[in-house]
């Protein structure tokens, strides 16, 4: 550095910022129950209540998710805990990649269970007696 030169400051850019560990705490216990809601979602989906998977609902998640791992948490408790919930979000996204590829491909247990009893029920019927 030039001695004539003033040192510069550095400028953390606005999405990296620290923020209060109240606020951070607040927005993990937010994130939490939305990982809960969009985990119930796709159980209800996969149990056949529901049409359609909540995809639109995880993909809003994991935005959260990457917008609040942008952030410095400076607190070690909420960093951790903000850790363990990326790692259950990937362990949940994982499951349900897993099982949306079974159901498509035909081999998830739950259907294929129901289509031999349907088939059995079929059997039985047309049997006299």
């Amino acid at each position: 550095m030039r001695s004539s030169e003033a040192p510069r400051a550095r400028k953390q850019p606005p999405e990296t910022k620290a923020t209060t560990s109240a606020a951070v705490a607040a927005r993990l216990a937010e994130l939490e129950q939305s990982l809960e809601r969009v985990r119930a979602a796709y159980e209800a989906y996969f149990l056949g209540l529901e049409r359609r998977p909540p995809e639109s609902a995880r993909q809003q998640l994991h935005h959260r998710l990457l917008e609040t791992q942008a952030i410095t948490i400076v607190n070690t408790a909420l960093r951790f805990r903000f850790q363990t919930l990326m790692q259950r979000f990937t362990q949940l996204a994982s499951h349900w990649n897993r099982t949306m590829r079974e159901i498509e491909a035909g081999t998830y247990r739950r259907d294929v269970l129901k289509a031999q009893r349907h088939l059995a029920e079929r059997a039985s019927a047309k049997k006299p007696g």
